[in-house]
């Protein structure tokens, strides 16, 4: 399916032999002698393994069958590297749910690049507590990266911070804007958060789901004159996409638990010169959800 220029989005996985395809030509007007060409390249993007959410071990295989299955990927599709989209765990004070996760994460036969959700930060799933940002740093590493891959930008961000990050939040931004100085350097920037920037329109009141919108305002500001190609999030636990003023919004399902029947999964993108498509894949012989989806 191709999506340009349009709100809203939603596409629903049911089982596992549905996948959703998103097709995105290039959205960018850049000078070609002033940026680097984008040799084609793709990543995996893994959202929500939070390990605990249904039960421990369920949980775990799943996100370990997942991870099994980007490994397999064979030449011509192998992706580069994987990204967490947050959500590592469910609770994150809980030691046997992060070595549960380490344990498998540690299995990527690629580099992986991860960032915190809330639930990776907030005990209550709502409230930063900084005490568990220092707790994630020792068992995770940093809540934020960027990555330079064949002509494009990635750049990772800890979204909890524009929940209720004060001074954290002030600083993670000026350090986002620093990354995006030589944007002009790039054929592509990607963008990776865990919490969407909106639901259904730019906007709209702040809620559980959403980036608050003082600071959605500045980022998607920032994001327009930086000439984003794609903000990659999680969190809703559901397949959703839609663009922004030419930018991509795409949330990727979970690798637990999905409230539209998704399946449990990853997904592909594949870049180019010209634009990047991305495909969501269930994996086979995860193990259902035990409880209805909402």
């Amino acid at each position: 399916m191709i999506v340009r220029n349009k709100r809203t989005s939603h596409n629903t996985l049911v089982g596992w032999l549905l996948a959703t395809l998103l097709s995105f030509s290039s959205l960018l007007v850049v000078a070609a002698q002033r940026t680097q060409h984008a040799s084609p390249f793709s990543f995996a993007i893994v959202a929500d393994s939070q390990i605990g959410m249904v039960r421990l071990e369920r949980d775990r295989e799943n996100f370990a069958k997942v991870v099994k299955a980007i490994n397999e990927l064979k030449s011509g599709v192998r992706p580069s590297m994987a990204i967490i989209a947050g959500d590592l765990v469910d609770h994150a004070n809980n030691q046997r749910e992060l070595d549960s996760f380490i344990q498998v994460e540690k299995t990527f036969a690629i580099p992986v690049y991860l960032i915190p959700g809330n639930h990776d930060l907030a005990r209550d799933g709502k409230h930063f507590e900084p005490s568990l940002l220092d707790l994630y740093r020792k068992n995770i590493g940093p809540d934020r990266f960027v990555v330079r891959q064949a002509g494009s930008l990635f750049v990772g961000l800890n979204s909890q911070l524009w929940i209720e990050g004060g001074g954290l939040a002030a600083e993670q931004f000026k350090w986002l804007e620093q990354q995006l100085r030589h944007r002009n350097q790039y054929r592509h920037v990607f963008i990776i958060q865990h919490h969407p920037l909106y639901l259904e329109a730019a906007d709209e009141a702040d809620e559980y789901f959403n980036t608050p919108l003082g600071w959605r305002t500045k980022l998607l500001r920032l994001f327009e004159r930086a000439r984003v190609t794609a903000v990659f999030t999680g969190h809703l636990h559901r397949n959703q996409s839609s663009t922004y003023h030419g930018i991509a919004m795409i949330t990727t399902p979970s690798s637990c638990r999905n409230f539209d029947g998704s399946a449990f999964g990853y997904a592909l993108v594949t870049v180019t010169d010209n634009g990047f498509s991305y495909h969501y894949r269930g994996v086979p012989g995860t193990l259902p959800d035990e409880r209805p989806a909402k």
